[in-house]
C-alpha cells in the first residue's frame, strides 16, 4: 500500500524489544502479504494446530505401541518360564507317581502314572511351540524327555507284569538319572530365558524413557510452536488494528498528516487504506473547513464589531450593554430622491457603494462604529462597543472626513449640476447597545441619545454638521462652531444646537487613539460673536 502522502506512524510505545518484534515481524509481514481473507488465515493457522495434534497422537500412539510389544515380549517370556517350571514339576510328579504304583497295589495307581506320563508329553509338546526356545536346547529337551518317558514306559510295563523288583532297579539306575538330567537342561534353559527376559525388561525401561523424551520434547516443540503460531497471529492481526487505532486516534485529535503503513492485504489491508483514504478526505476538508471558518469570521466582523464577535463566538447570549456615553452621528443624502429619478438603478448602486465604501474606511480609520445604512442613510457611534473618552472628537472628525469624501465622490460620479450634499446631525449621552436576531444578526444602539441624533440629522442643513450642546461641550475650543441658538425639535421641546464649521488646528484620530481631551465648555455667545469670520487667517 502506497504512503507517498503522508508520514508513516510511529511504533507504539507497548511494542516489544527490537530483536524479538524483528523476527516476529517477519513471519507476521509475510503471513500479512498473503493475498487470503483473514478467515482462510485463521483456518490454515487452525488446521496448522489440529494436525501439530494429530502428529502428537500419532507419536503417543507409536510410542505406547512400542511398550506395548515390549510388554508382550515380556509376557511371553514369563509364560515360557512358567512352562518350563511346570515341565519340572511333571517330571518330579511322574517320578512320583510311578514309584507309587510300583510299590503300592491296585491297577488305578498304574493308570495314573500313565495319565501323568500323557501330560508330561504335552507340555513337551508346548515348549516345542514356544517362539523364544532355542533350538538346540529344546533338541536336548525332546531328546531326554523321550528316553524318560520310554523308561518310564518300561517301568510301568513291568509292574503291570509284575516284576516290581526289575522296575526299582531300572527306576534307580536309568529314570531318575534321565530326570535329573531333564531338570538340569531345563534349568539352563530357564536361566537362558530369564536373562533374555531381563534383557527385555531393561529394553522396555530404555524405550520408555526414550518415548518420554520424545513425547517430552514434541510437547515442548509443540508449546513453543503454538506460541510462536499465536504470536504470529497476534501479530499479523493486533499489529495493524493497533495502527489503525492510534490512526483514528490522531485523526480525533485534528492530525490529517500521518497516515498507518499496514502490508497486509487482507480485510485489515483494506481497512488501513480506507482509514488513510478518510485521513487524506478529511485532512481536504478541514483546509476547506478552515478557509470557510475564516471567511465566516471575515463576514461575521464586517456585521458586528470585533469585541461582540468575540463574545458571540464564547457563547454570551443575549448581548446587551448599557453605554453610559456614547456620540452618535446620522449621515443622509440631501435631495437624493431627486437626483435617484434621473439615474438608473445600477447608477445608483453604483454610486452609494463607492460613497458608503469611503465612509467605511473612514470609520475604521477614526476607530469608530458603524452601525448600519438605511436606504442613502448612515449611522455611526462613537465611544461603541469599547469606551474611548474622545468619542465626540472622533466621530466629528468623521463628520468632517464624510463631507470632503462627498465632495470628491461627486466630482468622480461627474454629476454636474446636481452635486452630492450630506446633512449629519450629532449628538452625545447614553444609549443601550446590542445583538438583535439568529439568522441576520444585527448590532445596533437604541435610547434617546439615538432619537436626539436622529433629529439633529433631520433638522440640520445639507453639507453641515448639526450638533447639539452635549456634543459642543465635550468639544471645548477644538473646532469652530456656529451657535444656532434654541430651535423646535419635535419630541424634545427647545434645544440650543450649533452648526460645527472646521476643527482649528491640524488633527489626526485614529482608532483607539484616545488622544483627545474635552476642553473646558464654552457656549457660543462668549465663543462666536455675530459677523466673526469663521475661519482663521
Amino acid at each position: 500500500m502506497s504512503t507517498d502522502f503522508g508520514k508513516i506512524v510511529a511504533p507504539h510505545a507497548g511494542d516489544p524489544p527490537r530483536f524479538v518484534a524483528r523476527h516476529n515481524n517477519l513471519m507476521a509481514d509475510f503471513v500479512g502479504r498473503l493475498p487470503a481473507r483473514i478467515e482462510t488465515k485463521l483456518l490454515a493457522a487452525f488446521f496448522a494446530i489440529t494436525a501439530l495434534l494429530v502428529l502428537l497422537g500419532a507419536i503417543g500412539l507409536g510410542v505406547l505401541g512400542g511398550l506395548n510389544a515390549h510388554t508382550e515380549e515380556i509376557i511371553e517370556t514369563d509364560r515360557e518360564v512358567a512352562q518350563y517350571y511346570r515341565l519340572q514339576h511333571d517330571v518330579d510328579g511322574l517320578v512320583v507317581a510311578v514309584s507309587l504304583a510300583m510299590w503300592l497295589p491296585g491297577p488305578e495307581y498304574l493308570d495314573r502314572a500313565a495319565a501323568h506320563v500323557v501330560e508330561v508329553q504335552r507340555t513337551l509338546t508346548k515348549l516345542a511351540s514356544l517362539p523364544t526356545s532355542p533350538g538346540a536346547d529344546m533338541a536336548a529337551i525332546r531328546q531326554e524327555s523321550e528316553h524318560f518317558v520310554g523308561m518310564l514306559d518300561r517301568i510301568l510295563a513291568l509292574c503291570r507284569d509284575g516284576n516290581v523288583d526289575q522296575a526299582g532297579v531300572l527306576l534307580l539306575q536309568e529314570a531318575q538319572p534321565s530326570a535329573n538330567k531333564l531338570k538340569q537342561v531345563t534349568n539352563r534353559l530357564v536361566t537362558d530365558v530369564e536373562a533374555g527376559l531381563q534383557e527385555c525388561i531393561a529394553d522396555a525401561h530404555s524405550a520408555y524413557r526414550q518415548a518420554q523424551m520424545v513425547v517430552i520434547g514434541f510437547v515442548l516443540g509443540s508449546i513453543l510452536l503454538g506460541i510462536f503460531l499465536g504470536h504470529t497471529i497476534s501479530g499479523f492481526i493486533v499489529g495493524p488494528l493497533r495502527q489503525i487505532g492510534a490512526r483514528l486516534s490522531r485523526i480525533a485529535t485534528g492530525e490529517f498528516d500521518q497516515f498507518v503503513a499496514v502490508p497486509n492485504r487482507d480485510e485489515l489491508g483494506s481497512l488501513a487504506e480506507n482509514v488513510n483514504r478518510a485521513s487524506k478526505q478529511l485532512g481536504e476538508l478541514y483546509a476547506e473547513v478552515q478557509t470557510e471558518k475564516e471567511r465566516s469570521e471575515e463576514l461575521l466582523l464586517h456585521i458586528l464589531p470585533r469585541p461582540i464577535a468575540a463574545r458571540l463566538r464564547r457563547g454570551e447570549t443575549p448581548i446587551a450593554d448599557d453605554i453610559p456615553e456614547a456620540t452618535i452621528l446620522f449621515a443622509d443624502l440631501a435631495g437624493f430622491t431627486a437626483l435617484s429619478s434621473t439615474m438608473v438603478a445600477v447608477e445608483i448602486v453604483e454610486m452609494l457603494d463607492l460613497l458608503f465604501s469611503r465612509f467605511d474606511a473612514l470609520a475604521e480609520r477614526f476607530g469608530v462604529e458603524k452601525i448600519k445604512t438605511i436606504g442613502d442613510g448612515y449611522m455611526v457611534a462613537g465611544g461603541v462597543p469599547d469606551p474611548r473618552p474622545d468619542h465626540a472628537a472622533a466621530v466629528v472628525e468623521m463628520a468632517l472626513a464624510m463631507g470632503e469624501a462627498t465632495n470628491i465622490a461627486t466630482r468622480a460620479l461627474g454629476v454636474l449640476g446636481q452635486p452630492l450634499r450630506v446633512r449629519i446631525g450629532i449628538h452625545t449621552g447614553p444609549v443601550v447597545a446590542g445583538v438583535l436576531g439568529t439568522n441576520k444578526l444585527i448590532y445596533d444602539v437604541w435610547g434617546d441619545t439615538v432619537n436626539t441624533a436622529s433629529r439633529m440629522e433631520k433638522y440640520g442643513e445639507p453639507g453641515r454638521i448639526h450638533i447639539s450642546a452635549a456634543t459642543r461641550a465635550l468639544l471645548g475650543d477644538l473646532y469652530r462652531f456656529e451657535c444656532r441658538g434654541e430651535i423646535e425639535v419635535k419630541g424634545k421641546g427647545k434645544m440650543e444646537t450649533y452648526f460645527l464649521e472646521r476643527h482649528i488646528h491640524p488633527l489626526l484620530v485614529t482608532a483607539g487613539a484616545g488622544a483627545l481631551t474635552a476642553a473646558p465648555t464654552r457656549l457660543c455667545a462668549s465663543h462666536l460673536s455675530i459677523g466673526e469670520p469663521l475661519f482663521d487667517g
